[in-house]
């Protein structure tokens, strides 16, 4: 992969204070009472850039970001840098781990034979809403997250000698871990890094529609400026891909209206589960080696694991890898077979929403939604495996924890 320092804008701390107040989660992770939050925490909050309350929300981040420029809350980097990020954040089981990772541009390439391969397909709305913010703005405000294999630890190594100064942004995100950003201008040291991820492949973990919508916006700014354009680079946080260091959670699927003539026990053996609750359902699936629960408010909680030899509607002739997936199996069983779904139906999220925890799935059941499928996790090794063979898992199929915190860094295309 090609990479390479730049000249980010960054939040002057004398005009907007604690810089904890004004950082954001990425834009796909509010909802009304979120976005609604952070205004309120700050009039200079990053999603007042990325995901606006107004009507015209990509015109409106463009004058807030000429704005913020003009008045200095944005100030310009006086040297290329790269950014070592590192975040320290607990599992599941309550153990503290802390990854190593950086910020800086990558030139961008189009999906086929790499260096960068995607693993999830996108829905076309979002990709096409943030090729809007990005045609209004003329930035790029959210990191791409790219794992990649350190196999020698060595640019691991690299980033930790950085750590023998305090860290320029030390913040906590909303689940309370713990994001810290250092500014390496040292150009031997860049050149150090830039030499080692030169021959290294990477996975897109998080920020497929923005990767794309980056991609066609280049492919535009082509036209005018050539290969030298800015656009032909992408913002991307770039963490390795160690076994304890990519925490992978599946993402559930509630379902709006349940057919009533759906026969589930043609494709699964169906146990129900007395006196089960969903979050133990959740915890079975994870353990399950790959049955599905199944919470409704007439069924109850139920256990599903999928028949040998029975029917499921398959887009192509997928690897026995990718019908492994949680997700590709139930879309194949449940929303293709049993409710007869198109790929544009699903696309489109037609019927059907995509929720991290039990309790968003529990609040969509009690409101009026029918049934909730809770899915184990994919392993990252087999995340990685069918990316680089060329396969594409169903949107929303992995959600990698801990978020990055988006304003950290802006990237603003200047010629």
């Amino acid at each position: 992969m090609e990479i390479r320092p730049f000249n980010a804008y960054r939040y002057d701390s004398k005009i907007v204070g604690s810089v904890d107040r004004v950082v954001s989660a990425p834009y796909d992770q509010y909802d009304e009472e979120s976005q609604a939050a952070a205004y309120k925490k700050s009039p200079f909050h990053y999603v007042r850039l990325i995901y606006p309350t107004d009507a015209n929300t990509h015109e409106a981040a463009a004058g807030t970001l000429s704005r913020w420029m003009n008045e200095g809350v944005l100030t310009r980097e006086d040297g290329p840098a790269i950014y070592p990020y590192s975040q320290i954040y607990t599992d599941a089981r309550g153990e503290e781990h802390t990854r190593h990772g950086f910020l800086a541009l990558l030139r961008l390439t189009p999906f086929g034979d790499g260096p960068v391969y995607p693993h999830e397909r996108t829905m076309p709305k979002t990709q096409e809403d943030r090729l809007n913010l990005m045609r209004a703005t003329k930035a790029d405000f959210g990191p791409v997250f790219i794992t990649f294999d350190d196999k020698d630890g060595e640019i691991t190594k690299l980033l930790v000698e950085t750590h023998h100064r305090d860290a320029e942004i030390a913040v906590p995100d909303g689940d309370g871990n713990e994001h810290h950003m250092w500014v390496q201008k040292d150009q031997s040291w860049v050149q150090k890094l830039v030499d080692k991820m030169k021959d290294i492949e990477g996975v897109i973990a998080d920020g497929h529609h923005r990767y794309k919508a980056a991609l066609q916006y280049a492919e535009e700014m082509r036209a005018t400026g050539g290969n030298d354009h800015p656009a032909n680079f992408k913002l991307v946080a770039f963490f390795p891909s160690f076994d304890d260091n990519i925490m992978v959670a599946p993402i559930h699927r509630v379902i709006e209206n349940w057919p009533d003539e759906a026969d589930e026990k043609k494709f699964f053996n169906v146990a129900r589960m007395q006196f089960w609750m969903p979050e133990d359902a959740e915890r079975a699936a994870t353990d399950s080696g790959g049955a599905f629960g199944m919470f409704s408010k007439s069924t109850g909680t139920e256990m599903w694991a999928h028949k040998h030899g029975a029917p499921q509607v398959w887009d192509g002739e997928p690897s026995d890898d990718y019908k492994g997936v949680p997700a590709a199996a139930l879309e194949a069983s449940v929303l293709r077979g049993i409710m007869g779904m198109s790929t544009e139906d699903i696309g489109a999220k037609k019927g059907i929403r995509f929720v991290n925890t039990v309790a968003e799935a529990k609040r969509l059941i009690w409101g009026g939604w029918d049934r909730v499928f809770l899915l184990p996790p994919t392993p990252l090794s087999t995340i990685i495996k069918i990316a680089k063979s060329g396969e594409l898992m169903p949107q929303k199929s992995t959600y990698f924890y801990p978020k990055l915190l988006s304003g950290l860094v802006t990237y603003i295309h200047e010629a």
